[in-house]
């Protein structure tokens, strides 16, 4: 990214002619995020082909302006225009789906904002925060299945190891640095109630033993309770209990 942006800001005159009104600064119209990626995108086509906006509007049969408005960053394309976009330009297929791909994750971070202004200023999600999730809770279920390992044949295993060759410490460390308030709390509650667990088998606890359910049950929960915070998260409804029927 760092060397498109040198390229094009070496060539000034004519990203200027195609990308921006003149005088104005290039470099930070747009945050990091996909809505900038997809500008850069656009504005590497357009300047490789030599294309003017107008030349680019005769091409999609849409106005010199919204193109413009696209390629300054002032406005986000539908996924399906940014492919047509591309295609206009003589973009590749690995650059249309790229397009494709940017637009829907720009669209959904500002359907995000939109639905989040009248609360307060919380900032939209991180970018790659469903990832980071599901590899927590991945980690998660590694370090336990790890810990049951150990409470199922006593004197056998390490319960530390279990835990530190689960990748949990550094999935909680993404989870920390890149979550919302809300969602790092429950991913808190369900990391130390996974601790329980492991003191709980340091202690010599099995898994025919009260000692192991009693810390069991809490992370059983605390697990329920932060996949309910990560749909929160990311704009989902909470799912009912009859979502999942008892057998």
């Amino acid at each position: 990214m760092e060397a498109l942006l040198t390229n094009l800001c070496n060539d000034m005159p004519l990203w200027y002619d195609i990308a921006m009104p003149r005088g104005r600064p290039v470099a930070f119209e747009l945050p990091p995020g996909p809505a900038r990626d997809l500008m850069l995108l656009l504005r590497r086509l357009a300047r490789t082909r030599g294309f003017s906006n107008s030349a680019i509007a005769a091409k999609i049969a849409m106005s010199a302006s919204y193109v413009g408005e696209v390629l300054n960053g002032r406005k986000c394309p539908a996924p399906a225009t940014a492919a047509t976009l591309v295609a206009a330009l003589g973009g590749t297929p690995a650059d249309t789906t790229t397009a494709r791909r940017l637009a829907e994750k720009a669209r959904e971070l500002q359907r995000y904002q939109r639905k989040r202004q009248p609360d307060g200023p919380e900032p939209p999600p991180v970018e790659g925060l469903w990832e980071i999730c599901v590899a927590f809770v991945l980690a998660l279920d590694k370090a336990h299945k790890g810990l049951r390992d150990c409470a199922g044949e006593p004197g056998v295993g390490d319960p530390d190891l279990a835990v530190h060759d689960s990748g949990l410490y550094a999935h909680r460390e993404r989870l920390l640095l890149a979550g919302p308030p809300g969602l790092v709390t429950a991913g808190e509650a369900v990391f130390h109630a996974l601790i329980e667990i492991r003191a709980a088998v340091r202690r010599g606890a099995t898994l025919e033993t009260d000692a192991y359910r009693e810390v069991y049950s809490p992370f059983a929960d605390a697990m329920w309770n932060f996949r309910a915070a990560v749909r929160t998260a990311i704009g989902q409804k909470p799912m009912p209990p009859e979502v999942f029927p008892v057998r």
